[in-house]
């Protein structure tokens, strides 16, 4: 490095970020990554001549000749890992230039869950996110957010410190979009996924879940474009990915149902019991295009509602590798059974690109218009290649792609609840409107009589959300003031 690099910082910076990128890579991606260490060259837009005012540096994470790079570089879990590093690099350079230690803004929470409490309340609570090697700093305070539109929220509600907040004086009635944030002195994580909660207008059970469970980012979900001079070529856009919001048209959808309210969590609230999915009359479970390790739905997953199904609970499932997970190679006899005894369906083929489907004239969704499922121009990401599946185990086919191959299963026990599988992904269809169409009609299937009234006196029996008729628990609830602007936008 020149004199005024030296006098600039430029080599303290250079060495913060270098040793960070490659010991991160390194713990979280390969052990092996090839260390091409720290270089000085003239470069015009780093050459004292035309930067002498701030230390700067260029930066070559990897290398589009070489497969194994632009395999890794294709990668969502890769770019964040290498782009975590580098802001932790330069967090440190200027936490030494003030003689601080850094603190690194933490990663999102984890587990979340929104329950309405009647009065206009609703309950969150959350998993504090991992810490250390590779990740951020620990979570010291979390912020919930909340909206009525999906896509815009208010400037948030610190939890001072807890892991749970219950925010009041909500509209009854609305549907409410709720994500939560981890901050520390370093700043704050990206989101956690949006969820969706409809308050009921009194004080009475809630009959429906709502669960968003796709975590998955994988390289072959990448939009592929095709360009006259270039063949296919991968974008990275992280949103045509996974934005994480696909509740939002799942709350939108169901506006025009007859679930008079219904709470929310995240997956891996369902899998590690945080949230017990057989407290509800049904379970609408977001299946999207999987989760980690390209599976559909995780076995503990699979395992919580086939338990809530036994208990009572009717279970809608959409997703593009549900099936192929349930039923396909690998599948356990307890997957096949779920998948046949409470959804009616077997796995057929997952080895088409079928662009649409159609209702058939006595199933539920009997009446509905065709749709079409999102591709790279149209819908939140191209849904690809969906599951087949046949009807099994006593259900019916209620929806085919073309060539009248199955799209979508429904089952319903003797005098007990109904179970839905979709092939594809609910938000993946197009357009909007026939989401609502096709959830509305499955949910007036699975509860062909409407849940009594908010607040309204529940028969002798088995109540609307499955549980025996004892004191509710109660929650540990932290308390915060009610955000601004409840009304519906």
């Amino acid at each position: 490095p020149t004199s005024t690099t030296i006098a600039l910082g430029g080599d303290k910076l250079v060495k913060a970020v270098h040793t960070q990128v490659v010991s991160d890579i390194r713990a979280g991606w390969s052990a092996s990554w090839k260390d091409r260490k720290m270089q000085s060259a003239y470069f015009g837009e780093l050459s004292n001549t035309n930067n002498d005012e701030m230390a700067s540096m260029l930066i070559e994470i990897a290398f589009h000749d070489l497969k194994a790079d632009t395999d890794a570089l294709k990668e969502v879990t890769f770019r964040r890992l290498y782009a975590r590093a580098i802001y932790k690099g330069i967090s440190k350079y200027f936490a030494d230039l003030a003689g601080k230690a850094a603190v690194y803004l933490p990663e999102p929470p984890t587990g979340i869950t929104a329950r309405g409490s009647g009065g206009g309340q609703v309950t969150l609570t959350w998993t504090a996110p991992g810490s250390g090697g590779v990740l951020g700093h620990a979570a010291t305070s979390y912020r919930v957010y909340r909206g009525t539109q999906g896509y815009a929220f208010d400037n948030g509600t610190d939890s001072g410190g807890k892991t749970t907040l219950t925010l009041k004086g909500l509209n009854s009635g609305v549907i409410h979009y709720l994500r939560v944030a981890a901050t520390n002195a370093g700043g704050e994580s990206l989101p956690s996924p949006t969820l969706a909660v409809k308050l009921s207008t009194g004080g009475g059970k809630v009959p429906g879940l709502l669960v968003t469970a796709a975590p998955r980012a994988a390289a072959d979900m990448n939009p592929r474009i095709t360009y006259t001079k270039l063949g296919k070529v991968d974008r990275l856009f992280v949103e045509r990915i996974n934005s994480g919001d696909y509740l939002v048209p799942h709350g939108r959808a169901l506006a025009g149902a007859k679930l008079t309210s219904f709470d929310a969590c995240s997956g891996d609230a369902v899998e590690s019991g945080a949230m017990n999915p057989g407290g509800y009359k049904l379970v609408i479970w977001q299946g999207g295009r999987g989760t980690a390790g390209a599976r559909g739905i995780s076995a503990k997953a699979s395992a919580a509602l086939d338990k809530a199904a036994k208990a009572g609970a009717s279970i809608i499932i959409s997703g593009a590798r549900v099936a192929r997970t349930l039923g396909g190679a690998g599948a356990t006899s307890a997957d096949k059974a779920f998948l046949s005894q409470t959804l009616g369906a077997s796995h057929g083929a997952s080895t088409s690109l079928y662009t649409g489907a159609s209702a058939t004239t006595t199933g539920a969704l009997a009446g509905v218009q065709a749709w079409t499922l999102g591709t790279l121009t149209a819908g939140p990401y191209e849904v690809g290649i969906p599951d087949v599946i046949k009807a099994s185990g006593g259900g019916a086919l209620a929806a085919n792609y073309q060539a009248g191959m199955g799209a979508v299963t429904q089952r319903r026990a003797s005098g007990g609840p109904c179970g839905v599988l979709m092939g594809f992904p609910l938000e993946g269809v197009l357009p909007s409107t026939r989401q609502g169409q096709i959830l509305s009609r499955l949910v007036t299937y699975c509860l062909p009589t409407a849940p009594p009234a908010d607040g309204a006196p529940q028969p002798d029996g088995p109540r609307l959300d499955g549980s025996v008729s004892e004191p509710d628990a109660g929650r540990k609830d932290g308390a915060g003031p009610a955000p601004d602007g409840n009304k519906p936008l």
